[in-house]
């Protein structure tokens, strides 16, 4: 069974709102920390990762879902050292995240990889783009992190319970 891990970044994989608004260039402060020319910081989420490469481990396709600049998101990703974690990237600015989703199917499903909604599982910090994803596209499983689960471990938790019954 093919099951599919959206995760947002801002907010989600990292600790700022908008990556959007930093300005690159990025380098590492140290371990998790990235900064920019202005002394902007942003940190990574350890508990997030290790989340992502446990879903990994469980069989997960596993993608990027995020409303940002593309290039400022992937020069994050790529500083921190975790892009290769994703199998694909939705990332776009303005955008609607259901439509990202709708494409990041139809890439898989010319990979001959199918996922039904209910197998999907869909991280994000804030609720607004739920309702859209579920009328375009399905009941997907939604994680709200910090509200609904109060930490990873809780949503390991929920998505073992949503995806293997267990």
């Amino acid at each position: 069974m093919h099951w599919l891990l959206l995760m947002d970044l801002d907010g989600t994989l990292w600790d700022h709102k908008d990556i959007s608004q930093v300005e690159p260039p990025y380098f590492l402060l140290k371990e998790g920390i990235l900064s920019n020319e202005k002394g902007t910081t942003v940190r990574l989420y350890r508990e997030a990762v290790d989340f992502v490469k446990w879903c990994k481990t469980k069989g997960a396709v596993t993608s990027t879902l995020s409303w940002n600049v593309e290039r400022n998101a992937r020069l994050a990703l790529n500083t921190f050292g975790v892009d290769s974690l994703f199998d694909e990237h939705a990332i776009d600015y303005p955008t609607d995240k259901a439509e990202l989703l709708l494409k990041v199917l139809q890439r898989l499903k010319n990979k001959g990889i199918v996922i039904h909604p209910r197998n999907i599982v869909y991280v994000d910090d804030r609720k607004i783009h739920i309702e859209r994803i579920k009328n375009k596209v399905g009941e997907v499983i939604f994680v709200n992190i910090w509200g609904d689960v109060a930490n990873y471990e809780e949503a390991k938790k929920l998505v073992q319970k949503a995806i293997f019954g267990g």
